[in-house]
Protein backbone atom coordinates (compact mmCIF):
# COMPACT_ATOMS: atom_id res chain seq x y z
CA UNK A 1 0.00 0.00 0.00
CA UNK A 2 1.01 3.45 -0.82
CA UNK A 3 1.89 5.58 2.34
CA UNK A 4 -1.10 7.89 3.25
CA UNK A 5 -0.44 11.16 4.02
CA UNK A 6 -3.20 12.58 6.32
CA UNK A 7 -4.10 16.42 5.84
CA UNK A 8 -6.58 17.12 7.85
CA UNK A 9 -7.16 17.62 11.74
CA UNK A 10 -10.67 15.14 11.49
CA UNK A 11 -9.76 11.78 10.94
CA UNK A 12 -12.36 8.85 10.24
CA UNK A 13 -11.17 5.24 10.80
CA UNK A 14 -13.35 2.44 9.00
CA UNK A 15 -13.29 -0.43 6.87
CA UNK A 16 -10.78 -0.80 3.87
CA UNK A 17 -14.06 -0.99 1.68
CA UNK A 18 -15.71 2.21 2.89
CA UNK A 19 -12.62 4.05 2.69
CA UNK A 20 -12.15 3.51 -0.90
CA UNK A 21 -16.04 3.36 -1.77
CA UNK A 22 -17.40 6.45 -0.29
CA UNK A 23 -16.37 9.26 -2.38
CA UNK A 24 -18.89 7.43 -4.80
CA UNK A 25 -21.97 7.61 -2.13
CA UNK A 26 -24.33 10.86 -2.34
CA UNK A 27 -23.05 14.27 -0.32
CA UNK A 28 -19.16 12.68 -0.16
CA UNK A 29 -18.19 15.98 -1.18
CA UNK A 30 -19.14 17.55 1.80
CA UNK A 31 -16.80 15.56 3.81
CA UNK A 32 -13.66 16.38 2.07
CA UNK A 33 -11.79 18.14 3.96
CA UNK A 34 -12.06 15.08 6.44
CA UNK A 35 -9.23 12.24 5.89
CA UNK A 36 -11.24 8.77 6.13
CA UNK A 37 -8.49 5.61 6.76
CA UNK A 38 -8.60 2.06 6.39
CA UNK A 39 -8.95 0.46 9.57
CA UNK A 40 -6.77 -2.12 8.05
CA UNK A 41 -3.20 -1.01 6.42
CA UNK A 42 -0.70 1.05 7.54
CA UNK A 43 -1.22 0.75 11.39
CA UNK A 44 1.59 -1.00 13.76
CA UNK A 45 1.11 -2.70 17.11
CA UNK A 46 0.97 1.04 18.82
CA UNK A 47 -1.78 2.27 17.39
CA UNK A 48 0.62 4.25 14.91
CA UNK A 49 -0.25 5.19 11.25
CA UNK A 50 2.32 6.47 9.30
CA UNK A 51 4.04 8.05 12.23
CA UNK A 52 0.80 9.37 13.70
CA UNK A 53 -0.58 8.30 17.52
CA UNK A 54 -4.22 7.59 17.28
CA UNK A 55 -5.28 7.38 21.32
CA UNK A 56 -8.37 5.42 22.16
CA UNK A 57 -8.41 3.37 18.87
CA UNK A 58 -9.98 0.03 19.12
CA UNK A 59 -9.39 -2.68 16.27
CA UNK A 60 -12.58 -3.35 13.88
CA UNK A 61 -14.33 -0.17 15.27
CA UNK A 62 -15.49 3.02 13.05
CA UNK A 63 -13.93 5.78 14.79
CA UNK A 64 -13.28 9.36 14.61
CA UNK A 65 -10.23 11.12 15.77
CA UNK A 66 -9.17 14.60 16.34
CA UNK A 67 -5.83 15.89 15.64
CA UNK A 68 -4.34 17.69 18.96
CA UNK A 69 -3.92 21.34 18.94
CA UNK A 70 -1.21 21.19 21.41
CA UNK A 71 1.19 18.69 20.26
CA UNK A 72 2.83 17.11 16.66
CA UNK A 73 1.13 13.86 15.33
CA UNK A 74 -1.35 12.74 17.57
CA UNK A 75 -5.06 12.22 17.15
CA UNK A 76 -7.49 11.39 19.87
CA UNK A 77 -10.49 9.69 19.41
CA UNK A 78 -13.52 12.21 19.98
CA UNK A 79 -15.33 10.84 23.24
CA UNK A 80 -12.01 11.83 24.83
CA UNK A 81 -11.27 14.67 23.23
CA UNK A 82 -13.15 17.07 25.12
CA UNK A 83 -11.54 15.77 28.60
CA UNK A 84 -8.09 15.61 26.97
CA UNK A 85 -7.69 18.85 25.39
CA UNK A 86 -9.00 20.94 28.28
CA UNK A 87 -6.59 19.04 30.50
CA UNK A 88 -3.72 19.55 28.35
CA UNK A 89 -4.25 23.58 27.66
CA UNK A 90 -5.01 24.32 31.17
CA UNK A 91 -1.41 22.12 31.96
CA UNK A 92 0.08 24.55 29.16
CA UNK A 93 -1.10 27.57 31.12
CA UNK A 94 -0.01 26.61 34.71
CA UNK A 95 3.03 25.94 32.93
CA UNK A 96 3.43 29.54 31.68
CA UNK A 97 1.95 30.60 34.57
CA UNK A 98 5.33 28.89 36.90
CA UNK A 99 7.69 30.31 34.07
CA UNK A 100 6.62 33.60 34.57
CA UNK A 101 7.25 33.15 38.33
CA UNK A 102 3.93 33.83 39.41
CA UNK A 103 3.94 33.45 43.51
CA UNK A 104 0.18 31.54 43.10
CA UNK A 105 -2.90 31.62 41.32
CA UNK A 106 -6.35 30.10 41.39
CA UNK A 107 -9.09 28.99 38.61
CA UNK A 108 -12.39 27.89 37.59
CA UNK A 109 -14.08 27.14 34.31
CA UNK A 110 -17.19 28.60 33.28
CA UNK A 111 -20.03 27.51 30.93
CA UNK A 112 -20.99 30.22 28.74
CA UNK A 113 -23.40 28.94 26.20
CA UNK A 114 -23.86 25.81 24.49
CA UNK A 115 -25.02 25.90 20.27
CA UNK A 116 -27.35 22.82 18.49
CA UNK A 117 -25.91 20.86 15.49
CA UNK A 118 -28.87 22.43 12.84
CA UNK A 119 -28.47 20.93 9.22
CA UNK A 120 -30.36 22.42 6.35
CA UNK A 121 -31.87 20.92 2.51
CA UNK A 122 -28.57 20.52 1.23
CA UNK A 123 -26.64 18.82 4.00
CA UNK A 124 -24.95 22.07 5.09
CA UNK A 125 -23.58 21.97 8.69
CA UNK A 126 -23.81 24.70 11.14
CA UNK A 127 -24.76 25.01 14.98
CA UNK A 128 -27.07 27.80 16.27
CA UNK A 129 -27.56 28.98 19.90
CA UNK A 130 -30.07 26.99 21.86
CA UNK A 131 -32.34 29.34 23.38
CA UNK A 132 -34.33 27.01 25.32
CA UNK A 133 -31.75 25.43 27.63
CA UNK A 134 -34.02 24.17 31.10
CA UNK A 135 -32.46 25.67 34.42
CA UNK A 136 -31.77 22.50 35.48
CA UNK A 137 -29.32 21.34 32.77
CA UNK A 138 -27.97 24.78 32.86
CA UNK A 139 -26.94 24.05 36.55
CA UNK A 140 -26.21 20.69 36.17
CA UNK A 141 -23.19 21.32 33.39
CA UNK A 142 -22.32 24.46 35.21
CA UNK A 143 -21.32 21.95 38.54
CA UNK A 144 -20.17 19.65 36.31
CA UNK A 145 -17.66 22.16 34.70
CA UNK A 146 -16.71 23.81 37.87
CA UNK A 147 -16.02 20.73 39.44
CA UNK A 148 -13.73 19.29 36.89
CA UNK A 149 -11.62 21.91 36.00
CA UNK A 150 -11.03 23.97 39.33
CA UNK A 151 -7.84 24.58 40.34
CA UNK A 152 -5.66 26.51 42.76
CA UNK A 153 -1.70 26.75 43.33
CA UNK A 154 0.75 28.31 44.93
CA UNK A 155 4.44 28.52 44.09
CA UNK A 156 7.80 29.82 45.47
CA UNK A 157 8.03 33.51 45.71
CA UNK A 158 10.59 34.47 43.17
CA UNK A 159 9.84 38.38 43.82
CA UNK A 160 12.86 38.94 46.15
CA UNK A 161 14.80 35.74 44.78
CA UNK A 162 18.34 37.63 43.52
CA UNK A 163 18.78 34.15 41.52
CA UNK A 164 15.37 34.40 39.26
CA UNK A 165 15.90 35.59 35.78
CA UNK A 166 13.22 37.80 34.26
CA UNK A 167 14.11 37.94 31.04
CA UNK A 168 14.68 34.06 30.74
CA UNK A 169 11.33 33.71 32.51
CA UNK A 170 10.04 35.94 29.61
CA UNK A 171 11.43 34.51 26.68
CA UNK A 172 10.29 30.72 28.57
CA UNK A 173 6.85 31.55 28.91
CA UNK A 174 6.93 33.37 25.39
CA UNK A 175 8.35 30.61 23.55
CA UNK A 176 5.89 28.12 25.37
CA UNK A 177 2.87 30.32 24.24
CA UNK A 178 4.27 29.81 20.13
CA UNK A 179 5.16 26.02 20.66
CA UNK A 180 1.62 25.09 21.67
CA UNK A 181 0.13 27.12 19.31
CA UNK A 182 -1.82 29.11 22.01
CA UNK A 183 -0.78 33.09 20.36
CA UNK A 184 -4.57 33.62 19.45
CA UNK A 185 -5.44 33.81 23.30
CA UNK A 186 -5.12 37.74 23.87
CA UNK A 187 -5.40 37.46 27.33
CA UNK A 188 -2.78 34.90 27.98
CA UNK A 189 -0.25 37.10 25.42
CA UNK A 190 -1.59 40.48 27.72
CA UNK A 191 -0.28 38.36 30.84
CA UNK A 192 2.97 37.46 29.20
CA UNK A 193 3.94 40.71 28.11
CA UNK A 194 2.97 42.61 31.26
CA UNK A 195 5.82 40.81 32.55
CA UNK A 196 8.48 42.02 30.13
CA UNK A 197 11.84 43.06 32.08
CA UNK A 198 12.22 45.80 29.28
CA UNK A 199 9.01 47.50 31.27
CA UNK A 200 8.82 50.25 33.75
CA UNK A 201 6.40 48.71 35.35
CA UNK A 202 5.64 45.20 36.58
CA UNK A 203 2.43 43.66 37.16
CA UNK A 204 1.56 42.04 40.24
CA UNK A 205 -2.03 40.83 40.16
CA UNK A 206 -3.93 39.86 36.50
CA UNK A 207 -7.20 38.36 35.97
CA UNK A 208 -7.04 36.01 32.56
CA UNK A 209 -9.71 34.59 30.54
CA UNK A 210 -8.50 31.88 28.57
CA UNK A 211 -11.03 30.45 25.97
CA UNK A 212 -11.11 26.11 27.05
CA UNK A 213 -13.34 24.77 23.72
CA UNK A 214 -12.03 27.34 21.25
CA UNK A 215 -9.80 24.06 19.24
CA UNK A 216 -12.52 21.74 20.17
CA UNK A 217 -15.36 23.43 18.81
CA UNK A 218 -13.29 23.96 15.22
CA UNK A 219 -12.60 20.28 15.32
CA UNK A 220 -16.10 19.45 16.62
CA UNK A 221 -18.01 21.38 14.07
CA UNK A 222 -16.10 19.98 10.98
CA UNK A 223 -16.84 16.47 12.50
CA UNK A 224 -19.70 17.04 12.78
CA UNK A 225 -20.02 16.64 8.51
CA UNK A 226 -20.35 12.92 8.57
CA UNK A 227 -23.46 13.30 9.70
CA UNK A 228 -24.90 13.90 6.33
CA UNK A 229 -24.04 10.34 5.23
CA UNK A 230 -25.15 8.13 8.46
CA UNK A 231 -26.44 6.08 6.12
CA UNK A 232 -23.37 4.81 4.68
CA UNK A 233 -20.87 5.08 7.89
CA UNK A 234 -22.63 3.16 11.03
CA UNK A 235 -20.40 5.29 14.01
CA UNK A 236 -21.53 4.64 17.22
CA UNK A 237 -23.92 6.82 19.49
CA UNK A 238 -21.21 8.86 21.41
CA UNK A 239 -20.33 10.07 17.87
CA UNK A 240 -23.59 11.91 17.44
CA UNK A 241 -24.17 12.88 21.28
CA UNK A 242 -20.15 14.61 21.00
CA UNK A 243 -21.61 16.24 18.03
CA UNK A 244 -24.83 17.22 18.45
CA UNK A 245 -23.93 20.64 20.53
CA UNK A 246 -20.98 22.93 21.31
CA UNK A 247 -20.08 23.86 24.27
CA UNK A 248 -18.26 27.65 25.16
CA UNK A 249 -16.52 27.28 28.31
CA UNK A 250 -13.85 29.76 29.66
CA UNK A 251 -10.98 29.18 32.62
CA UNK A 252 -11.19 32.55 34.63
CA UNK A 253 -7.94 32.76 36.38
CA UNK A 254 -6.24 35.04 39.42
CA UNK A 255 -2.79 35.27 39.00
CA UNK A 256 -0.44 37.07 42.02
CA UNK A 257 3.10 37.70 41.26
Amino acid sequence: MDKYIIKSNVVLVTSDEKSKSFKWEENSEKIKAIDVISSDYGWDENDFFQGNKFIGLIPNTEQVFLKSPFEQNKFVEIEKAEEYFLTKKISIYKNIIFALGAKDFSAKAEFIEEKEFTKDADFNVSYMPIGGLSAEYKEETIKKIESEYKLSNIFEDNENNDSFDRTRAYNEAMEIVHRYNLTNEDQLLDLVEFRNPKAQKKLSTETVQLKLTSELNTLLELSAKINVMDGVFGLEAGFKTKTKSLKKIILTTVVNF
